[in-house]
């Protein structure tokens, strides 16, 4: 058996595997990564860009649409925090809450839409025309 070339590079049979976590002194997580934040990430992402809420209603800058929001956060098919808003009008929107297969909130066919929180605008009661602003509670005290 013919002996190979070492180059210069010498082996110690007391040679220990580091692993990949402890190359170098530094410290590196083996374990995956999630895409998605956590909740309170996203929460407070969110309240610091916009201060947009599930069943608020908003008007959409980028197409002039006006609908109810359903959904805030991250999603599978694009990074970012997006908004899932059900439009007023239906047949005008891309899907039905539902996008490659995840279902991220439910409204009617084509009346959903999925938006960048930067292009949605919270309107306030006075803005919009069926906006109910406050809801009246009926108290049932005995008297």
């Amino acid at each position: 058996m013919s002996k190979l070339p070492t180059y210069g590079i010498s082996f110690k049979n007391n040679l220990k595997l580091q692993t990949p976590s402890k190359i170098g002194g530094l410290k590196y997580s083996t374990k995956p990564k999630s895409s998605f934040s956590t909740k309170d990430e996203i929460n407070r992402r969110i309240n610091s860009s916009k201060n947009i809420n599930i069943n608020d209603y908003v008007f959409i800058k980028t197409t002039n649409q006006k609908g109810t929001v359903r959904y805030i956060g991250e999603t599978k098919f694009k990074t970012g925090i997006w908004v899932g808003v059900e439009l007023d009008k239906r047949g005008v929107g891309k899907n039905n809450g539902t996008v490659m297969g995840v279902t991220y909130f439910k409204c009617p066919p084509l009346t959903g839409i999925f938006i960048p929180v930067t292009a949605v605008e919270k309107l306030s009661g006075d803005q919009g025309n069926d906006i109910v602003s406050e809801v009246s509670t009926i108290s049932t005290k005995k008297i």
